[in-house]
Parts: C-alpha cells; structure tokens; sequence
C-alpha cells in the first residue's frame, strides 16, 4: 500500500538525514583534527628550528671554546719559552757570579801580593834609613 510506502520513504529520509547529519559531525571533527595537527605540525617546525639554532649556537660555543684552548695552548709554549729564557739568563747570571768570584779571588791576592811587597819595601825603606844613619 501507498501509505506504508511513503511512510516507509520518510523513514528513508529521515534515516539519510540522519546520516547527513552524521558525517557534518564527522567532517567538522575532521576538519578540527586537521586544524589541531596543522598546529601541532606547526609546532614540531617550530622545536626543529630552536633546535636547529641551538646546535648553531652550541658548534658556534664549540669553535668559540677550541679557539680558546688553542690559545690557551700557544700561552702555554710561551710560557714554556719564557721560563727557559730565564733559566738561561739565571745560568749566565751564575757564570757571571763564579766569573766576579774568581775576580774578587784575583783581586784579594794582588792586594795579599801589594800588602807583601809594601811590607818588602817598608823593610827596604827601613834599611836605607839605617844604611843612611850608619853613614852619617
């Protein structure tokens, strides 16, 4: 019969607009968790790029702290430079003191030498005044 036929059509279309509405609920929750994983991809670029600056920034530490450690090392081998310097200069400044003691060494006994001959002569001055006085 016609009327259980248009009855069993509405129920039709009210089942299709059900399932209309249905998959309007599924599109606009699929269109938000496309909204939500856009932001959240927007998100990951966001990290990936801090990251990329943070390892910029850390190879920039990193050649800023190797720069360092090579001139670190150069200080050292001056430093190593200078302290053989001065060790060089301390050993000539030795070789100059043993030289000035052997000097001062040399000097006592030619003053040792002066005083004996200043004795001498004193003994020969007194001698010639005797000499003299047994003449007069």
């Amino acid at each position: 019969d016609v009327k259980e036929d248009i009855g069993d059509v509405k129920q039709d279309i009210g089942d299709v607009k059900q399932d209309i509405k249905d998959v309007k609920q599924n599109l606009r929750d699929v269109k938000q968790d496309i909204k939500n994983v856009k932001k959240n991809l927007g998100d990951v670029k966001q990290d990936i790029g801090d990251v990329k600056q943070d390892i910029r920034d850390v190879k920039q530490e990193l050649g800023d702290v190797k720069q360092d450690i090579r001139d670190v090392k150069q200080d050292i081998g001056d430093l190593k430079q200078d302290i053989e310097d001065v060790k060089q200069d301390i050993g000539d400044v030795k070789q100059d003191i043993g030289d000035v003691k052997q000097d001062l060494g040399d000097v006592k006994q030619d003053l040792v030498d002066v005083k004996q001959n200043l004795g001498d002569v004193k003994q020969d001055i007194g001698d010639v005044k005797q000499d003299i006085g047994d003449v007069k």
